[in-house]
Protein backbone atom coordinates (compact mmCIF):
# COMPACT_ATOMS: atom_id res chain seq x y z
CA UNK A 1 0.00 0.00 0.00
CA UNK A 2 1.23 3.48 -0.76
CA UNK A 3 2.62 5.49 2.16
CA UNK A 4 0.21 8.41 1.82
CA UNK A 5 -2.70 5.97 1.72
CA UNK A 6 -1.59 4.54 5.05
CA UNK A 7 -1.40 8.07 6.47
CA UNK A 8 -4.94 8.75 5.27
CA UNK A 9 -6.23 5.65 6.97
CA UNK A 10 -4.42 6.45 10.19
CA UNK A 11 -5.89 9.93 10.12
CA UNK A 12 -9.33 8.52 9.49
CA UNK A 13 -9.10 6.50 12.68
CA UNK A 14 -8.84 9.65 14.78
CA UNK A 15 -12.24 10.59 16.14
CA UNK A 16 -12.98 13.82 17.95
CA UNK A 17 -16.06 14.47 20.06
CA UNK A 18 -17.72 11.37 18.62
CA UNK A 19 -17.35 12.60 15.03
CA UNK A 20 -14.87 12.02 12.28
CA UNK A 21 -12.13 14.63 12.11
CA UNK A 22 -11.71 16.64 8.90
CA UNK A 23 -8.97 15.28 6.69
CA UNK A 24 -7.81 17.80 4.09
CA UNK A 25 -6.02 15.17 1.98
CA UNK A 26 -9.05 12.85 1.96
CA UNK A 27 -10.67 14.65 -0.98
CA UNK A 28 -7.49 14.47 -3.09
CA UNK A 29 -7.05 10.72 -2.64
CA UNK A 30 -7.93 8.71 -5.73
CA UNK A 31 -9.16 5.32 -4.53
CA UNK A 32 -9.80 4.20 -8.10
CA UNK A 33 -6.15 3.14 -8.37
CA UNK A 34 -6.75 0.46 -5.77
CA UNK A 35 -8.95 -2.63 -6.13
CA UNK A 36 -12.23 -2.54 -4.17
CA UNK A 37 -11.74 -3.90 -0.67
CA UNK A 38 -14.17 -6.84 -1.21
CA UNK A 39 -12.03 -7.90 -4.19
CA UNK A 40 -8.94 -7.89 -2.01
CA UNK A 41 -10.66 -9.86 0.75
CA UNK A 42 -11.97 -12.39 -1.76
CA UNK A 43 -8.70 -13.26 -3.41
CA UNK A 44 -6.82 -13.14 -0.12
CA UNK A 45 -9.25 -15.82 1.08
CA UNK A 46 -8.10 -17.79 -1.97
CA UNK A 47 -4.51 -17.06 -0.87
CA UNK A 48 -5.22 -18.58 2.53
CA UNK A 49 -6.73 -21.72 0.99
CA UNK A 50 -3.89 -22.10 -1.51
CA UNK A 51 -1.30 -21.72 1.24
CA UNK A 52 -2.88 -24.67 3.02
CA UNK A 53 -2.65 -26.66 -0.24
CA UNK A 54 0.96 -25.64 -0.85
CA UNK A 55 0.36 -23.54 -3.97
CA UNK A 56 1.33 -20.05 -2.82
CA UNK A 57 2.06 -18.89 -6.37
CA UNK A 58 -1.40 -19.70 -7.74
CA UNK A 59 -1.57 -16.30 -9.44
CA UNK A 60 1.41 -17.10 -11.69
CA UNK A 61 0.13 -20.62 -12.37
CA UNK A 62 -3.48 -19.86 -13.14
CA UNK A 63 -3.79 -16.23 -14.19
CA UNK A 64 -2.46 -14.61 -17.37
CA UNK A 65 0.40 -12.18 -16.90
CA UNK A 66 -1.73 -9.17 -17.81
CA UNK A 67 -3.83 -9.74 -14.67
CA UNK A 68 -0.87 -9.81 -12.26
CA UNK A 69 1.25 -6.89 -13.51
CA UNK A 70 1.81 -4.02 -11.03
CA UNK A 71 -1.35 -1.98 -10.68
CA UNK A 72 -3.68 -4.78 -11.81
CA UNK A 73 -6.39 -5.88 -9.38
CA UNK A 74 -4.83 -9.31 -8.91
CA UNK A 75 -1.28 -8.04 -8.57
CA UNK A 76 0.69 -9.62 -5.68
CA UNK A 77 1.42 -6.10 -4.39
CA UNK A 78 -2.11 -6.02 -2.94
CA UNK A 79 -1.69 -9.29 -1.11
CA UNK A 80 -2.09 -9.08 2.66
CA UNK A 81 1.26 -9.71 4.31
CA UNK A 82 -0.24 -11.63 7.23
CA UNK A 83 -3.13 -14.08 7.26
CA UNK A 84 -6.26 -12.85 9.04
CA UNK A 85 -6.23 -15.84 11.38
CA UNK A 86 -2.77 -14.84 12.61
CA UNK A 87 -3.89 -11.28 13.30
CA UNK A 88 -6.74 -12.14 15.64
CA UNK A 89 -5.79 -11.24 19.24
CA UNK A 90 -6.43 -13.95 21.85
CA UNK A 91 -9.63 -13.71 23.85
CA UNK A 92 -9.87 -14.15 27.61
CA UNK A 93 -10.78 -17.70 28.62
CA UNK A 94 -12.54 -18.63 31.86
CA UNK A 95 -9.43 -20.23 33.44
CA UNK A 96 -7.42 -17.10 32.60
CA UNK A 97 -10.17 -14.95 34.09
CA UNK A 98 -10.08 -16.96 37.33
CA UNK A 99 -6.29 -16.75 37.43
CA UNK A 100 -6.49 -12.97 37.14
CA UNK A 101 -9.15 -12.84 39.87
CA UNK A 102 -8.00 -15.24 42.58
CA UNK A 103 -10.74 -14.12 44.93
CA UNK A 104 -13.44 -15.68 42.75
CA UNK A 105 -14.45 -19.33 42.90
CA UNK A 106 -14.73 -21.30 39.68
CA UNK A 107 -18.22 -22.66 40.41
CA UNK A 108 -19.74 -19.56 41.98
CA UNK A 109 -22.51 -17.70 40.18
CA UNK A 110 -20.73 -14.43 40.90
CA UNK A 111 -17.63 -15.43 38.92
CA UNK A 112 -19.67 -16.87 36.05
CA UNK A 113 -21.83 -13.75 35.87
CA UNK A 114 -18.83 -11.43 35.96
CA UNK A 115 -17.07 -13.38 33.21
CA UNK A 116 -20.10 -13.84 30.95
CA UNK A 117 -21.97 -10.55 31.37
CA UNK A 118 -19.50 -7.94 32.65
CA UNK A 119 -16.10 -8.75 31.10
CA UNK A 120 -15.35 -7.62 27.52
CA UNK A 121 -13.41 -9.61 24.92
CA UNK A 122 -13.91 -13.04 26.45
CA UNK A 123 -13.93 -16.36 24.61
CA UNK A 124 -17.70 -15.91 24.21
CA UNK A 125 -16.94 -13.34 21.51
CA UNK A 126 -15.75 -15.99 19.04
CA UNK A 127 -18.22 -18.71 18.07
CA UNK A 128 -15.34 -21.04 17.16
CA UNK A 129 -14.01 -21.31 20.73
CA UNK A 130 -14.95 -24.31 22.92
CA UNK A 131 -16.55 -21.97 25.47
CA UNK A 132 -18.86 -20.40 22.89
CA UNK A 133 -19.64 -23.77 21.35
CA UNK A 134 -20.83 -25.17 24.69
CA UNK A 135 -22.97 -22.10 25.34
CA UNK A 136 -24.32 -22.29 21.79
CA UNK A 137 -25.42 -25.90 22.27
CA UNK A 138 -27.27 -24.93 25.46
CA UNK A 139 -28.95 -21.99 23.74
CA UNK A 140 -30.06 -24.14 20.80
CA UNK A 141 -31.58 -26.68 23.20
CA UNK A 142 -33.32 -23.92 25.16
CA UNK A 143 -34.66 -22.40 21.96
CA UNK A 144 -35.99 -25.75 20.80
CA UNK A 145 -37.64 -26.25 24.20
CA UNK A 146 -39.33 -22.85 24.03
CA UNK A 147 -40.37 -23.48 20.44
CA UNK A 148 -41.82 -26.87 21.41
CA UNK A 149 -44.16 -25.08 23.78
CA UNK A 150 -45.06 -21.92 21.85
CA UNK A 151 -45.45 -23.37 18.36
CA UNK A 152 -48.04 -26.12 19.13
CA UNK A 153 -50.06 -23.77 21.33
CA UNK A 154 -50.05 -21.12 18.61
CA UNK A 155 -50.97 -23.64 15.93
CA UNK A 156 -53.86 -24.84 18.08
CA UNK A 157 -55.08 -21.26 18.41
CA UNK A 158 -54.83 -20.79 14.65
CA UNK A 159 -56.72 -24.04 14.10
CA UNK A 160 -59.59 -22.92 16.34
CA UNK A 161 -59.81 -19.51 14.67
CA UNK A 162 -59.70 -21.07 11.21
CA UNK A 163 -62.40 -23.62 12.00
CA UNK A 164 -64.60 -20.94 13.52
CA UNK A 165 -64.23 -18.82 10.38
CA UNK A 166 -64.29 -21.45 7.62
CA UNK A 167 -65.82 -24.57 9.17
CA UNK A 168 -64.29 -27.90 10.21
CA UNK A 169 -63.68 -28.97 6.61
CA UNK A 170 -61.08 -26.20 6.35
CA UNK A 171 -58.83 -27.86 8.93
CA UNK A 172 -58.21 -31.01 6.86
CA UNK A 173 -57.18 -28.99 3.82
CA UNK A 174 -54.88 -26.53 5.61
CA UNK A 175 -52.68 -28.55 7.93
CA UNK A 176 -49.52 -26.96 6.53
CA UNK A 177 -50.93 -23.45 6.93
CA UNK A 178 -51.89 -24.22 10.52
CA UNK A 179 -48.36 -25.40 11.27
CA UNK A 180 -46.90 -22.33 9.58
CA UNK A 181 -49.12 -20.13 11.76
CA UNK A 182 -47.37 -21.51 14.84
CA UNK A 183 -43.99 -20.95 13.20
CA UNK A 184 -44.85 -17.34 12.38
CA UNK A 185 -45.89 -16.67 15.99
CA UNK A 186 -42.55 -17.98 17.23
CA UNK A 187 -40.64 -15.98 14.60
CA UNK A 188 -42.59 -12.84 15.47
CA UNK A 189 -41.73 -13.23 19.16
CA UNK A 190 -38.07 -13.81 18.36
CA UNK A 191 -37.70 -10.99 15.82
CA UNK A 192 -39.47 -8.52 18.10
CA UNK A 193 -37.40 -9.47 21.16
CA UNK A 194 -34.05 -9.50 19.35
CA UNK A 195 -34.86 -6.18 17.63
CA UNK A 196 -35.62 -4.49 20.95
CA UNK A 197 -32.48 -6.02 22.44
CA UNK A 198 -30.38 -4.76 19.54
CA UNK A 199 -31.82 -1.25 19.73
CA UNK A 200 -31.19 -1.13 23.48
CA UNK A 201 -27.64 -2.47 23.15
CA UNK A 202 -26.40 -0.54 20.11
CA UNK A 203 -28.40 2.67 19.87
CA UNK A 204 -25.50 4.80 21.17
CA UNK A 205 -22.68 3.01 19.35
CA UNK A 206 -20.44 5.16 17.15
CA UNK A 207 -21.01 3.19 13.97
CA UNK A 208 -24.78 3.80 14.07
CA UNK A 209 -24.31 7.58 13.88
CA UNK A 210 -24.79 9.26 10.52
CA UNK A 211 -21.53 9.50 8.63
CA UNK A 212 -19.58 7.40 11.14
CA UNK A 213 -19.56 3.99 9.49
CA UNK A 214 -15.75 4.12 9.41
CA UNK A 215 -15.98 3.22 13.10
CA UNK A 216 -16.99 -0.27 11.95
CA UNK A 217 -13.37 -0.90 11.04
CA UNK A 218 -11.32 1.29 13.37
CA UNK A 219 -8.85 -0.52 15.65
CA UNK A 220 -9.53 -3.80 13.85
CA UNK A 221 -8.82 -6.56 14.85
CA UNK A 222 -8.31 -5.23 18.41
CA UNK A 223 -11.86 -3.93 18.79
CA UNK A 224 -13.21 -4.79 22.23
CA UNK A 225 -16.11 -7.23 22.16
CA UNK A 226 -18.63 -6.12 24.73
CA UNK A 227 -20.64 -8.79 26.57
CA UNK A 228 -23.82 -7.51 24.94
CA UNK A 229 -22.32 -8.02 21.48
CA UNK A 230 -21.04 -11.49 22.36
CA UNK A 231 -24.44 -12.66 23.62
CA UNK A 232 -26.25 -10.95 20.75
CA UNK A 233 -24.20 -13.04 18.34
CA UNK A 234 -24.66 -16.21 20.40
CA UNK A 235 -28.45 -15.87 20.41
CA UNK A 236 -28.57 -14.99 16.71
CA UNK A 237 -26.41 -18.01 15.91
CA UNK A 238 -28.54 -20.29 18.10
CA UNK A 239 -31.69 -19.15 16.28
CA UNK A 240 -30.19 -19.77 12.83
CA UNK A 241 -28.78 -23.17 13.82
CA UNK A 242 -32.14 -24.17 15.28
CA UNK A 243 -33.92 -23.04 12.11
CA UNK A 244 -31.68 -25.29 10.03
CA UNK A 245 -32.22 -28.24 12.39
CA UNK A 246 -35.98 -27.72 12.25
CA UNK A 247 -35.88 -27.63 8.45
CA UNK A 248 -33.95 -30.91 8.31
CA UNK A 249 -36.24 -32.49 10.91
CA UNK A 250 -39.29 -31.47 8.89
CA UNK A 251 -37.89 -32.60 5.54
CA UNK A 252 -36.36 -36.00 6.31
CA UNK A 253 -37.44 -39.20 7.99
CA UNK A 254 -35.78 -42.53 8.88
CA UNK A 255 -37.30 -45.69 7.41
CA UNK A 256 -35.69 -49.14 7.49
CA UNK A 257 -32.37 -47.62 8.56
CA UNK A 258 -32.50 -45.27 5.58
CA UNK A 259 -32.95 -41.52 5.42
CA UNK A 260 -35.81 -40.64 3.08
CA UNK A 261 -37.79 -37.56 2.17
CA UNK A 262 -40.57 -36.86 4.66
CA UNK A 263 -44.20 -36.48 3.63
CA UNK A 264 -44.06 -33.01 5.21
CA UNK A 265 -41.18 -31.75 3.05
CA UNK A 266 -41.97 -28.38 1.53
CA UNK A 267 -41.42 -27.29 -2.02
CA UNK A 268 -38.90 -24.61 -1.09
CA UNK A 269 -36.61 -26.98 0.86
CA UNK A 270 -33.58 -26.51 -1.39
CA UNK A 271 -33.86 -22.73 -1.39
CA UNK A 272 -34.34 -22.55 2.38
CA UNK A 273 -31.53 -25.02 3.06
CA UNK A 274 -29.10 -22.98 0.96
CA UNK A 275 -30.34 -19.82 2.71
CA UNK A 276 -29.77 -21.26 6.20
CA UNK A 277 -26.42 -22.78 5.23
CA UNK A 278 -25.05 -19.49 3.87
CA UNK A 279 -26.49 -17.53 6.79
CA UNK A 280 -24.77 -19.77 9.34
CA UNK A 281 -21.50 -19.58 7.41
CA UNK A 282 -21.70 -15.76 7.45
CA UNK A 283 -22.56 -15.67 11.16
CA UNK A 284 -19.71 -17.98 12.17
CA UNK A 285 -17.28 -16.39 9.72
CA UNK A 286 -17.94 -12.83 10.87
CA UNK A 287 -17.58 -13.91 14.50
CA UNK A 288 -14.31 -15.77 13.92
CA UNK A 289 -12.87 -12.79 12.01
CA UNK A 290 -14.12 -10.29 14.62
CA UNK A 291 -16.39 -8.48 12.15
CA UNK A 292 -19.22 -8.39 14.66
CA UNK A 293 -19.84 -4.66 14.37
CA UNK A 294 -20.92 -4.75 10.75
CA UNK A 295 -22.51 -8.15 11.34
CA UNK A 296 -24.69 -6.69 14.10
CA UNK A 297 -25.81 -3.89 11.75
CA UNK A 298 -26.90 -6.41 9.12
CA UNK A 299 -28.67 -8.48 11.78
CA UNK A 300 -30.53 -5.42 13.05
CA UNK A 301 -31.70 -4.29 9.62
CA UNK A 302 -33.05 -7.75 8.82
CA UNK A 303 -34.69 -8.36 12.21
CA UNK A 304 -36.48 -5.01 12.39
CA UNK A 305 -37.92 -5.41 8.90
CA UNK A 306 -39.00 -9.00 9.66
CA UNK A 307 -41.37 -7.91 12.45
CA UNK A 308 -44.07 -6.33 10.20
CA UNK A 309 -43.57 -9.17 7.70
CA UNK A 310 -44.46 -11.73 10.39
CA UNK A 311 -47.39 -9.59 11.55
CA UNK A 312 -48.79 -9.34 8.02
CA UNK A 313 -48.67 -13.13 7.59
CA UNK A 314 -50.48 -13.69 10.88
CA UNK A 315 -53.09 -11.04 10.15
CA UNK A 316 -53.71 -12.54 6.71
CA UNK A 317 -54.18 -16.00 8.25
CA UNK A 318 -56.70 -14.62 10.74
CA UNK A 319 -58.52 -12.77 7.90
CA UNK A 320 -58.18 -9.41 9.64
CA UNK A 321 -58.35 -7.32 6.48
CA UNK A 322 -57.65 -3.89 7.97
CA UNK A 323 -54.80 -5.24 10.08
CA UNK A 324 -53.39 -7.10 7.07
CA UNK A 325 -53.38 -3.93 4.97
CA UNK A 326 -51.81 -1.88 7.78
CA UNK A 327 -49.13 -4.50 8.44
CA UNK A 328 -48.41 -4.87 4.73
CA UNK A 329 -47.94 -1.11 4.28
CA UNK A 330 -45.69 -1.03 7.37
CA UNK A 331 -43.72 -3.97 6.03
CA UNK A 332 -43.18 -2.26 2.67
CA UNK A 333 -42.02 0.92 4.41
CA UNK A 334 -39.63 -0.97 6.72
CA UNK A 335 -38.20 -3.05 3.89
CA UNK A 336 -37.76 0.02 1.70
CA UNK A 337 -35.96 1.89 4.48
CA UNK A 338 -33.91 -0.92 6.07
CA UNK A 339 -33.15 -3.32 3.23
CA UNK A 340 -33.40 -1.12 0.15
CA UNK A 341 -31.90 2.09 1.55
CA UNK A 342 -29.70 1.65 4.62
CA UNK A 343 -28.34 -1.78 3.67
CA UNK A 344 -27.13 -0.96 0.14
CA UNK A 345 -26.41 2.77 0.43
CA UNK A 346 -24.91 2.83 3.94
CA UNK A 347 -23.65 -0.65 4.86
CA UNK A 348 -22.62 -1.96 1.43
CA UNK A 349 -21.26 1.44 0.45
CA UNK A 350 -19.15 1.43 3.60
CA UNK A 351 -17.84 -2.03 2.74
CA UNK A 352 -16.85 -0.85 -0.73
CA UNK A 353 -15.32 2.47 0.27
CA UNK A 354 -14.14 2.20 3.88
CA UNK A 355 -13.16 -1.40 4.59
CA UNK A 356 -9.69 -0.53 3.28
CA UNK A 357 -9.10 0.41 6.90
CA UNK A 358 -9.04 -3.30 7.74
CA UNK A 359 -6.22 -3.85 5.26
CA UNK A 360 -4.24 -0.94 6.69
CA UNK A 361 -4.67 -2.12 10.27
Amino acid sequence: MKGYFKKWLIGLSKLKDGRRTHLPHMESLNLSQYPPAPVIWSYNAVDTLCEMLGVDDWRNRVLPGSMTVPGAWLSPEYRLETRCADLMPPLLTYPEFLEANPGLKATSWSSIRTFAFETPSTALGDLATPTSFRVLVVLVLLMRAVKAVIQPASSDFGRRVGCATHGKEWEAQNQERIQKFGEYVFKLGYHLAISLWGIYSFWDEEWWRAGSTAALYLEYPDQPIRPGMAWYYLVQSAYNVEEMLSLLELSFAVSSNRIIWSDRVRGDFREMFIHHLITNMLVFGSSCRRLTRIGSMIFMLHNVSDVPADLSKLANFLKWKNATVACFITMCACWAYCRLTILPFTVFRSVLNESWILCAN
